[in-house]
């Protein structure tokens, strides 16, 4: 079983190939049968996971990522967007009382994105041979390619 997962300019994703079942009690996947995919959903069961990042009001040093980063900006906290677009740039995104580069911002969403994949996987065990990744492809700084893929799941897969 592959999981792969997507790092989007505005939402993020994480699938899985063939049809999964989650354990009860735990937000529905969703199969798309053309594909042989499902949508694995975050722990609110959203299946596009917005790629935005704030500081924890509660936890200055600490992340909110996804939905909750959204929800936590209505309450008058500002959320960073990430954009791939920055990567190679030289243009910062504050959080709390710090900057943070682009590169920065992504490793927090990756991270974020790769323990949702292992709690799925945990949860409902969708282990198998070939376990690993599909990200990372599509991103054109090489030097976060290689860091991004090392911080994703035990083995990752390239098509």
């Amino acid at each position: 079983m592959i999981i792969g997962i997507d790092l989007g300019t505005t939402f993020s994703v994480i699938a899985v190939n063939g049809k999964v079942k989650l354990m009860d009690g735990y937000p529905e996947a969703y199969y798309v049968e053309r594909c042989d995919v499902s949508i694995i959903p975050d722990p609110g069961g959203n299946l596009i996971i917005p790629s935005a990042v704030c500081e924890d009001p509660a936890n200055p040093g600490k992340f909110i990522v996804g939905a909750a980063a959204k929800e936590t900006a209505a309450a008058g906290f500002s959320p960073v967007v990430f954009s791939k677009r920055d990567i190679g740039t030289n243009v910062m995104h504050s959080l709390g009382d710090k900057k943070y580069s682009a590169r920065e911002v992504a490793k927090i969403i990756l991270a974020y994105l790769k323990d949702l994949a292992d709690y799925w996987r945990t949860v409902s065990n969708l282990r198998g041979p070939g376990t690993g990744t599909l990200p990372f492809r599509d991103l054109n700084d090489s030097g976060f390619k290689v860091e991004a893929s090392a911080m994703a799941l035990p083995k990752t897969v390239q098509v």
